[in-house]
């Protein structure tokens, strides 16, 4: 952080853009991080995806080809950041390239995907990861549309996907269901390590890093908490305590300071950003329905930016006032 530079108070987000076009609900929300403009989409239940300019409230593209509704959605992390994937309930991952708005690649499951992500070589071969209710997460080459490997639980089903590299070089993925179990599976070998969690349903799943670098795993669980794990260990690190039902969706962005914070959404009607690194709650926002979708990011002038979506009101977009 550059000198005498505060970082934004949480504490003071307020509706910057209600963002209107969808036609029915918006399930999944993501905003394009390692772009400068930092585009936000959203999925909806009206089985489109739509791109947003989050500093203005403008639509850039609504992206059709899904034919039922839109689930998940993560943004490609190279340089460009242009490609996006979209997920969802006809069973198939669509790869957009959201500079003109074309499908580039169909990848068919079969199956209701409940979460995708990207995972990427480091040769630069472009990888998806996909789960749901086939039991089955599969590891696609993105620009071949061919399956590279799977790990199946046929009986089961699973909620959500993150894939990271770890620093000795290992791709991981970690996967999580109704259970409370965390799988860690790495694609490359087929392992799948030992499972963690408190046997609480883990609805939603993100890596992240702490300031001195070090991976940690986060979770959004049925009993109401958010929870920071070792994933070397299994050990639970901390534990984010104050919503008052199930916390089903989570984010996470890094200050420019270096603070890790996160975004909790759940069906007690609130948004709420946490440090990762103290547990401290910093703000709670507040719905008159459950929130459903969350995501957060800062802009290149350190403001920082939540989107929020769920049943019963509009997807906004929160801002903390220009410095």
């Amino acid at each position: 952080m550059s000198a005498g530079r505060v970082p934004p108070d949480p504490d003071t987000l307020e509706i910057e853009h209600t963002l209107e076009g969808h036609r029915d609900a918006v399930g999944a929300l993501a905003f394009a991080a390692g772009r400068a403009d930092r585009l936000l989409a959203s999925g909806s239940w009206d089985h489109t995806v739509r791109v947003w300019d989050p500093r203005t409230g403008a639509c850039r593209q609504v992206l059709n080809g899904h034919k039922d509704t839109v689930l998940a959605l993560e943004w490609s992390d190279d340089a460009a950041g242009g490609l996006l994937v979209s997920a969802g309930s006809d069973g198939t991952a669509r790869i957009w390239d959201t500079a003109t708005g074309t499908c580039l690649r169909t990848l068919t499951d079969g199956a209701s995907i409940w979460s995708v992500a990207w995972a990427d070589r480091s040769d630069g071969q472009r990888r998806v990861v996909t789960a749901g209710t086939s039991g089955i997460v599969r590891l696609w080459d993105a620009d071949a549309g061919e399956r590279l490997s799977e790990y199946a639980e046929p009986s089961s089903v699973f909620f959500g996907v993150a894939a990271t590299l770890h620093d000795d070089g290992r791709h991981l993925v970690a996967i999580t269901g109704p259970d409370g179990l965390v799988r860690i599976w790495e694609p490359d070998t087929g392992e799948c390590r030992h499972p963690i969690g408190n046997g609480n349903c883990v609805w939603d799943v993100a890596w992240a890093r702490h300031p001195d670098g070090g991976l940690v795993l986060a979770t959004a669980g049925a009993d109401h908490t958010a929870r920071i794990w070792d994933p070397d260990t299994g050990e639970c690190l901390r534990v984010l305590a104050g919503h008052d039902d199930s916390v089903t969706a989570l984010a996470r962005t890094r200050e420019p300071g270096g603070r890790l914070l996160l975004a909790t959404a759940g069906d007690d009607g609130t948004a709420r950003i946490w440090s990762a690194g103290s547990g401290d709650q910093l703000c709670i926002l507040g719905f008159p329905g459950t929130v459903d979708a969350v995501d957060l990011t800062h802009l290149p002038d350190g403001r920082l930016v939540v989107a929020t979506a769920g049943d019963g009101h509009p997807t906004h977009v929160w801002s903390t006032p220009a410095r």
